[in-house]
């Protein structure tokens, strides 16, 4: 009898002292800090920039063009333009008008600064989107797509955008 007690003992105390190292070791793990400065149990990380670079140029040269009472956004989801009427089951996430703008984005909104009202939407994409474009004029905002590959000069662009911008 008092050797299954001592057997049963050891045992438990065995398990006890693994017990303890595991979670010493897990504690150690999740607070030890991985390659980069990063810790390991994060699951998400920061861009190190917003714009990729040919977006980055296209964005000094609007800021460079557009005159005083303008400002420019990049970026901006479609869905915080755009909103959906008459919601049906009432629920936003199960209309399919809404499912079909959700995900969509615009590379540069200008806005006026004084109430920030959208004025016009600048995609840079080699072909119109199918789904932006009805969209978009719907609500009366005009939508100008731009070709990465031609990127237009600092005149020719001025001569694009600011007929538009005279429109609102």
């Amino acid at each position: 009898m008092r050797l299954v007690l001592y057997g049963l003992v050891i045992i438990l105390a065995s398990t006890g002292f693994s017990l303890l190292c595991w979670g010493l070791w897990l504690r150690w793990r999740r607070t030890t800090p991985a390659v980069g400065d990063q810790p390991r149990h994060r699951d998400y990380l920061a861009h190190p920039t917003l714009l990729d670079p040919t977006a980055h140029q296209f964005a000094y040269l609007l800021r460079d063009i557009l005159p005083a009472g303008y400002a420019v956004t990049a970026g901006m989801a479609v869905n915080r333009l755009v909103t959906v009427r008459n919601l049906r089951r009432h629920q936003v996430w199960r209309d399919a008008r809404w499912n079909r703008i959700a995900h969509k984005s615009l590379d540069f909104v200008i806005i006026r600064s004084a109430d920030t009202h959208p004025v016009l939407a600048i995609s840079l994409a080699n072909s119109p989107d199918a789904v932006l474009d009805p969209v978009l004029r719907e609500v009366g905002l005009p939508l100008l797509y731009i070709t990465p590959q031609h990127m237009p000069g600092r005149d020719a662009l001025q001569h694009q955008i600011m007929p538009l911008l005279a429109r609102v």
